[in-house]
């Protein structure tokens, strides 16, 4: 499915002839809440990760003004009743994830199936507000699932598939067993010419004996040497079965990794520190791993709580 990127600023009282430029180079939406909190007593719908062609300043983040349906070529049609929230879980030097709450009163939802969107973004660069001019972005490779399963005490099957890719080269699996991402192979696109419309499935068996946990991504690669991403999935060795595993513990960059226990269940998260008080809220999340970032020195409780059962239980962490 293609889908393209406008981004533009909102009126800015610049002078006149001012030199426009583009101020995104890539985008992905992802569907369901992930990592994002509760805004204003609703759940995320999704998100929206934008990759700029500036470096960001956590003190400025760009904000999404507002989102706009063009997949009708000459009549769009803004989406209504929607907010897009930074979150600071997944900021980095030249990308920023925002959250989206959609109310019921919503005429588009982002995950609409061969829908294309362009953005309103309001933005400041070197501390003085620029106008970006307009880029149509194509996204190369529309991802619908990736699992990472063990198959046995020393091999992980991992699988995904697309529904559509545009210029696409292949796909390197990638693992991070002690913190460091590694390529351990690369497949080529089955596409010809590296463009298609149909559904693609993708497979690799991974020789993997360890004990602890092993993290698992796809990293597509353009034929014009864009990349992107799937979702990170967590493994287990045969040290860590059937339970959920907090590391590191203690932490001392401020970031811990939840794996649950299996990736078929919907959980809430809640982190509460020493005096009871919730310091993060995670809602709805789906993946079977889940990282918590920036939190400060001292200790914490961590409450995981499974939609379906309703069962609950309590991790202690410490940060130094």
């Amino acid at each position: 499915m293609k889908k393209f990127l406008l981004s533009s600023i909102l009126s800015f009282a610049l002078f006149a002839g001012f030199a426009q430029q583009a101020c995104i180079s890539d985008y992905k939406i992802n569907n369901g809440g992930g990592n994002c909190p509760v805004n204003a007593g609703r759940q995320a719908t999704g998100s929206v990760t934008l990759t700029f062609t500036f470096d960001i300043d956590p003190a400025n983040l760009p904000q999404v003004i507002k989102a706009v349906d063009v997949t009708v070529p000459g009549a769009p049609v803004d989406v209504t009743d929607v907010v897009f929230v930074p979150n600071s879980w997944s900021t980095s030097k030249d990308e920023v994830t925002y959250c989206y709450y959609i109310g019921p009163a919503n005429n588009n939802n982002l995950q609409g199936a061969g829908h294309k969107f362009t953005f309103v973004i309001t933005a400041m660069i070197n501390g003085q507000p620029v106008n970006c001019g307009t880029e149509n972005i194509p996204l190369p490779v529309h991802f619908s699932s990736f699992t990472a399963t063990r198959s046995n005490s020393s091999s992980v099957s991992i699988t995904w598939a697309t529904a559509s890719e545009q210029n696409n080269k292949g796909f390197y699996v990638q693992k991070n067993v002690n913190g460091e991402w590694k390529n351990v192979a690369f497949v080529f696109s089955q596409a010809a010419n590296g463009t298609s419309t149909s559904a693609l499935s993708y497979s690799y068996a991974d020789a993997n004996t360890e004990k602890g946990i092993t993290q698992y991504r796809v990293q597509q690669v353009d034929l014009d040497g864009r990349v992107g991403y799937t979702d990170i999935r967590a493994i287990r060795g045969d040290g860590n079965l059937a339970k959920i595993v907090l590391y590191p513990n203690p932490s001392t960059d401020g970031k811990i990794n939840v794996v649950f226990e299996d990736n078929t269940a919907i959980r809430d998260v809640m982190v509460n520190d020493m005096q009871g008080k919730i310091v993060r809220s995670f809602k709805g999340i789906t993946n079977n791993i889940l990282v918590i970032e920036k939190l400060t020195s001292g200790f914490y409780t961590i409450k995981v709580t499974n939609r379906i059962t309703n069962a609950s239980s309590v991790h202690k962490v410490v940060i130094k």
